[in-house]
């Protein structure tokens, strides 16, 4: 039986030996097989969960150091921009150029205009996700401008207050606590720019402007309908108030009369005065020749008392008669201008002035504010800052330029080439006039009208071919040709000059000054920045076109 049963259990090799010892040795076995298994699978879940765990740390970290407010896009010495700034001032400047926009359309509008469709796309295309790389770029350099300036600004001890920047914060909303400021000249006066003189006029000469042709017998008729019409309208307009004066006057002119008739009974009661001395006279003479005497000496002077108190009468019926037209136009004239104001004043809605409290000034501020998830106010304030630190530094420098430069005064002709130059300056040599030949063969398009002329320049403003040798020639002369990119060019020198800049000639001046004066200070710190900010560059606000 034990066989058997042995027998059948060994030819089963799936069922359990029931040997004992077999049997120990294979549980053994099985269960170190499971704890090999065990181990290892509990080992890969460690090595599993680690990795979770070092992807989390990983991931933090990389969150942590990628938040916009931590993340760096460029470095200015010690100074670190990040991204959160550099998105902020990108929102800021979209808001600008939407701001520039909405003025660009409300000044057409005043003038009852349609924003053409070029200047419009020039506004959207700045606001374009093509154009945002351009513009984050544009962006990043001005903020590194702006601590390479305070890095100069505090190297000269040139500073701007926070009063300073709370004032001029407060402005922008025009709030003005201590009163609106009196407006001051934007810039000392320029000096005065001389008139041609006759050397140049006799360079230049001039042609003689023609006169005006006859007008038209048709054009001369319709003018004067015009003119009918208005004097017609006219005295529909002012004929009652003329009425008026008119009626004023006869009253003025009737009291006059009577005034004269008053002086008439008293002169005729001086006559009769006359008549009692002239009895008088010849009653006490002693002579008829005394008495002829004494009664014509009493007739003179009678005559002469009638004939200036008549005089005198006239010349001031005269005058108040006048006094009385004059003073009833001007009281109509001011009776109508008095009721087109009356008329203008009540048409128009009536105005009551607010003023403008701090509270006033918080509650806009707060809605401003709330309204805007481009900037926050404290980077509003930063950017004010350094606006007016550059202002500072700008006014410094401004005392080193002087307000007038070494310039020429000049025009030119442009052709192709060279041999169409010597033909166009042997045309000029032939007795040709310049302003004719430039205006037929020149291919400077923007002034070939004007003679080429060119205006005043300064060192360094046109190429430097062109630049050699209009400051170096004669004034007067009349270059050989003159090659540069744009072409060959013949040069008449006009004028040659210390000259007053204009105000564009003297901005531009200081802008240079200041641009110098910036990379200057630049040379001094390690300057990186991010080449690429396309990607971190946002696109909001957008275009409100």
């Amino acid at each position: 039986m034990p066989f058997f049963e042995g027998s059948f259990y060994m030819a089963n090799d799936n069922q359990e030996i029931l040997n004992p010892r077999q049997n120990n040795k294979t549980n053994r076995e099985r269960r170190e097989k499971e704890e090999q298994q065990t181990k290892w699978l509990r080992l890969g879940g460690m090595i599993v969960g680690g990795i979770v765990v070092v992807c989390m740390i990983v991931g933090l970290i990389l969150g942590i150091f990628n938040k916009p407010s931590r993340k760096v896009v460029a470095k200015v010495g010690d100074e670190k921009i990040t991204l959160e700034d550099f998105q902020s001032a990108v929102r800021l400047q979209r808001s600008n150029i939407n701001s520039n926009y909405q003025y660009m359309e409300q000044l057409y509008s005043m003038f009852g205009m349609q924003m053409d469709e070029s200047t419009r796309e020039e506004y959207a295309m700045q606001m374009s996700d093509a154009y945002k790389g351009l513009l984050g770029q544009s962006v990043l350099s001005n903020m590194v401008d702006q601590r390479v300036l305070a890095y100069g600004a505090a190297k000269e001890g040139i500073t701007v207050s926070d009063d300073e920047v709370e004032n001029y914060y407060k402005s922008m909303f025009a709030y003005y606590p201590d009163g609106t400021p009196t407006a001051a000249p934007t810039d000392a006066p320029f000096e005065a720019t001389p008139t041609v003189s006759e050397e140049q006029l006799a360079i230049l000469r001039y042609t003689e402007t023609p006169l005006p042709t006859d007008i038209p017998a048709e054009e001369v008729e319709a003018i004067a309908e015009e003119v009918d019409s208005a004097v017609e309208e006219a005295v529909e307009e002012i004929g009652p108030e003329v009425e008026e004066a008119v009626e004023e006057a006869e009253a003025e002119i009737e009291e006059t009369v009577d005034e004269v008739e008053a002086t008439v009974e008293e002169a005729n009661e001086a006559v009769e005065e006359t008549v009692e001395e002239l009895s008088d006279a010849v009653e006490y003479a002693d002579t008829v020749e005394e008495a002829v005497e004494n009664v014509n000496a009493v007739v003179e002077e009678a005559e002469s008392e009638v004939k200036e108190a008549v005089e005198e009468a006239a010349e001031e019926t005269a005058a108040e008669i006048e006094e009385a037209v004059d003073e009833a136009a001007a009281e109509a004239e001011d009776l109508a201008a008095e009721t087109a104001d009356l008329v203008n004043e009540a048409l128009q809605p009536t105005v009551t002035p607010t003023v403008y409290t701090e509270d006033m000034f918080k509650q806009y501020e707060s809605v401003y504010f709330a309204n805007n998830y481009y900037y926050s106010k404290d980077f509003f304030k930063g950017q004010l800052k350094y606006e007016l630190l550059q202002n500072k530094v700008e006014e410094k420098l401004k005392s080193g330029i002087e307000r007038t430069a070494d310039m020429v005064w000049a025009r030119h002709i442009l052709v192709a080439t060279e041999e169409e130059a010597k033909a166009a300056l042997e045309r000029i040599k032939n007795g040709e006039e310049w302003g004719d030949v430039a205006a037929e063969v020149s291919t400077d398009t923007s002034n070939a009208s004007n003679a080429g002329d060119l205006g005043w320049f300064t060192q360094g403003t046109m190429v430097q071919a062109f630049n050699d040798a209009a400051f170096s020639q004669e004034v007067g002369t009349i270059s050989e040709p003159v090659q540069t990119d744009f072409g060959w060019h013949l040069i008449q020198v006009i004028a040659h000059e210390e000259h007053p800049y204009t105000s564009s000639e003297y901005k531009t001046a200081v802008d240079n000054a200041y641009r110098e004066w910036l990379n200057g200070y630049s040379e001094q710190l390690d300057i990186t920045m991010e080449n690429n900010v396309a990607d971190m560059t946002p696109t909001d606000p957008s275009f409100v076109g």
